[in-house]
């Protein structure tokens, strides 16, 4: 707001030298550069105190302000979307009473969510970017020796993404599956093959011992393993008289099921953070690879995983 008002302070100064609006834009590219106002907005300013307005401050306006992209309303915002991530801008500005507009510039601009954005070589090269700036600014004692463990997948070795890592000197780990395939298959003929790790089934939700077994937990399984759709958990009567047998009562709303599955990821979460929390302070070493899959929806993923000396 403040750099606003400082050009309106200009383009007022260039009315008064009689400059025209062209000749006024220009100045203020020329002093502001890339926090300059829109050609617009220039325009606007100059056509009005051209015929004598002398306030640079807008008019007091009644009713809600058009822009409301507070910290407050931003937290508000992320307390809807782990709900429904499909969630549209006008669903969640009906739902929290806020104007479509200060929405989609929360959602685009402040989270940084796009919605139907391909993992392409340009969206990695942006996640890269952000990444070694973060490192820089909070990591300041390890920004020197990062090293970058990604898989082969074609957006982590297009020219873009291996010219940045050159230029940047952020060396590369070596991709242990990729280095190992031709060992493995040398020794496959002499070592006893492995056994494969059988697939979990619905029925595995419930006899395994060391699972957990809460409504919440047999509920974010049976969709997040299985893929299960909410609806199916809602208009299959067989399958909710199996459930209500086992003591789990599945509610009646597919909405509130996904409430459920959401604030049940989020203690899983939580475990994981207090997990790595725990580690951090034995001074366990981690590295992170970045791993782009697509989902049997068709829906592509950016999924990131956490390495250790122990485990992933």
């Amino acid at each position: 707001m403040e750099r606003s008002l400082e050009q309106r302070y200009a383009i007022k100064f260039c009315v008064r030298l009689g400059k025209n609006a062209t000749e006024t834009f220009q100045m203020l590219q020329k002093a502001f550069k890339d926090d300059c106002i829109s050609r617009s907005q220039s325009g606007k300013w100059h056509k009005a105190f051209k015929e004598g307005r002398e306030e640079v401050a807008d008019k007091p306006r009644s009713g809600r302000p058009t822009t409301a992209r507070t910290e407050e309303n931003v937290d508000r915002v992320l307390e809807v979307l782990p709900t429904d991530r499909r969630l549209s801008i006008q669903k969640i500005a009906d739902t929290l009473h806020m104007s479509t507009f200060v929405i989609h510039g929360i959602v685009t601009e402040d989270l940084q969510m796009r919605k139907g954005e391909t993992v392409n070589s340009a969206f990695y090269l942006d996640v890269l970017r952000r990444l070694k700036h973060w490192i820089a600014r909070v990591r300041t004692d390890i920004k020197d020796t990062v090293k970058l463990h990604h898989d082969n997948a074609t957006s982590h070795t297009a020219f873009i993404i291996t010219n940045f890592l050159d230029r940047s000197n952020t060396p590369k780990a070596v991709h242990g599956i990729e280095t190992s395939k031709r060992k493995v298959k040398d020794e496959v003929d002499t070592q006893t093959p492995a056994k494969k790790t059988p697939k979990i089934s619905i029925l595995d939700h419930f006899s395994s011992v060391s699972i957990d077994r809460s409504t919440d937990a047999v509920l974010a399984r049976m969709i997040a393993l299985d893929g299960l759709p909410f609806s199916v958990l809602v208009t299959s009567k067989d399958l909710r008289k199996c459930l209500n047998a086992l003591g789990h009562e599945i509610p009646l709303s597919a909405e509130t099921i996904k409430i459920k599955v959401c604030r049940y990821a989020d203690t899983f979460r939580e475990k994981v953070v207090r997990e790595l929390q725990m580690e951090k302070e034995k001074g366990q070493l981690f590295s992170l690879t970045l791993d782009e899959w697509t989902s049997i929806r068709s829906k592509r993923y950016l999924n990131i995983n956490i390495h250790s000396r122990t485990k992933v």
